[in-house]
């Protein structure tokens, strides 16, 4: 893999966690603001309001994601500049290298011509061109050596731009992950909180079997998200782990995908579940309404 290649792959997985993860992703991440605004449950719906701490976690969480991206922008800038310089840095020296070596060639053959032009007899000329000849030879001998040690010391720069491109790609996909395992542990928090309410709703003698329904529902989703996740985490550390991650970069992109879907569908089953839990307490509400009013109406 050249340093083309390498600028290929980071591109492609780049524009993969950029486009497509992120901006899916960010929705999942702001689950608990969203489905209040989606559901409308406000503290009179639901004593106490009860999500309060889940927004405010929620919120640290998220003002912690953008410092996380911000620096990948800024470790990418920095391994695309340094990239550019390791380039233009081989490029120089090989050039370098080979100017030198055409001018000490030339020094050479205008020392030896200018010893020969001094030369009185043929027996002096012979030896003249004798010791130029093994000259040449050294010195081809020797260009070939540092000819190689260049290309080897070439080789180990792109090496590590190689190692440094998985480092930052495996960087973004675990800033991806943790973004993704991060909305299923607040769904998880969200669904014990609607399942608590429920059980409380059918001790006051109310019919919750559709939020129940819909509340199994979401923890089926739940469950699938984390299988997906645990998928696109499995093929990542592959492609992380190889020397040729360019190979794996379909495969990654359809487990991230999936991941991405399977957090989505969960999201929306939890706002199911936030709807029927407040088409519940509204019937609550209704109910305690009725008999506030009864007991009026007996009381006069």
């Amino acid at each position: 893999m050249n340093i083309r290649s390498t600028t290929f792959t980071i591109t492609l997985l780049g524009v993969l966690c950029a486009s497509s993860a992120f901006a899916h992703v960010a929705s999942a991440q702001d689950a608990n603001v969203e489905i209040d605004a989606d559901v409308g449950i406000s503290p009179v719906t639901l004593p106490n309001n009860p999500l309060k701490k889940l927004r405010e976690k929620a919120q640290g969480i998220n003002n912690a994601i953008q410092v996380q991206k911000q620096e990948f922008r800024d470790d990418r800038k920095e391994f695309i500049q340094e990239k550019a310089d390791v380039k233009a840095g081989i490029k120089e020296e090989r050039k370098e290298f080979w100017q030198d070596t055409v001018e000490e060639r030339k020094a050479m053959h205008a020392e030896t011509k200018a010893e020969l032009e001094a030369a009185t007899t043929p027996q002096e000329k012979k030896s003249i061109l004798k010791i130029a000849q093994q000259h040449r030879a050294e010195f081809r001998m020797q260009v070939k050596t540092d000819s190689a040690a260049m290309r080897e010391s070439f080789r180990a720069k792109r090496n590590d731009l190689r190692q440094e491109a998985r480092d930052l790609i495996a960087d973004k996909f675990v800033m991806i992950m943790n973004r993704l395992v991060n909305a299923l542990e607040r769904f998880d928090q969200i669904l014990g909180r609607i399942d608590s309410r429920i059980e409380k709703m059918r001790a006051d003698g109310i019919d919750v079997s559709t939020a129940v329904s819909a509340s199994v529902s979401a923890n089926l989703s739940v469950d699938a998200a984390s299988v997906a996740i645990a998928d696109a985490q499995a093929a990542i550390e592959v492609a992380a782990s190889s020397d040729t991650p360019r190979d794996h970069f379909e495969e990654v992109r359809t487990a991230v995908r999936a991941a991405v879907d399977a957090v989505k569908a969960a999201h929306e089953a939890i706002k199911n579940a936030l709807r029927a839990l407040k088409g519940l307490a509204g019937q609550a509400e209704t109910s305690a309404s009725l008999e506030r009013s009864a007991s009026t109406d007996t009381s006069n």
